[in-house]
């Protein structure tokens, strides 16, 4: 496995600029893991060693980035809310629903228009409706409707990591 570990380093560090939230360290050693891991699973009939690693470790980190996307959205997708809440409720101090109200716009003009659509679907669209206790549903729901409008996988997935990075800035 030491002579693969170029390759391993190498796989890393592709995910790291597609991946900047992710750190380089963790992402080589969760890689060369899976590949201590799976060693004993490889078979010579089936193919090379590096081939085997090669596809070990970005299944893996593929994986790896998934639940960490999904963990993370599910912490973030609820403050989005958070400011909704506050516009909605019967008594705000009214220092407090401005401030709100004016970081809740802030956030607004930094963001994409595909982003602010679904902000918008999140806020407005009544004929939706958004369990706001369970996100991952939320985020289904949002995704179906998109998915419905000609959105890719890609764009979707992308306009959430944008959400997820603008509501971690303002907590």
């Amino acid at each position: 496995m030491i002579e693969q570990l170029n390759m391993i380093r190498q796989i890393a560090w592709s995910y790291t600029r597609t991946h900047p939230e992710m750190e380089f360290d963790d992402l080589f050693s969760e890689a060369c893991l899976a590949c201590l891991e799976a060693s004993p699973r490889y078979d010579s009939s089936k193919g090379k060693r590096t081939t085997y690693y090669h596809h070990v470790a970005h299944s893996h980190l593929n994986n790896l980035i998934q639940r960490e996307s999904r963990r993370t959205f599910r912490e973030t997708v609820v403050d989005l809310s958070t400011y909704e809440e506050v516009l909605a409720s019967d008594d705000p101090e009214p220092e407090e629903r401005l401030a709100s109200q004016q970081r809740w716009e802030e956030m607004l003009t930094m963001l994409s228009p595909e982003a602010q659509m679904v902000c918008s679907i999140i806020t407005n669209e009544k004929a939706v409706f958004l369990p706001m206790d369970k996100p991952k549903h939320c985020r289904g729901i949002i995704s179906r409707l998109l998915r419905g409008r000609g959105w890719s996988w890609n764009r979707i997935s992308c306009t959430f990591q944008e959400l997820k990075q603008a509501t971690a800035m303002l907590a």
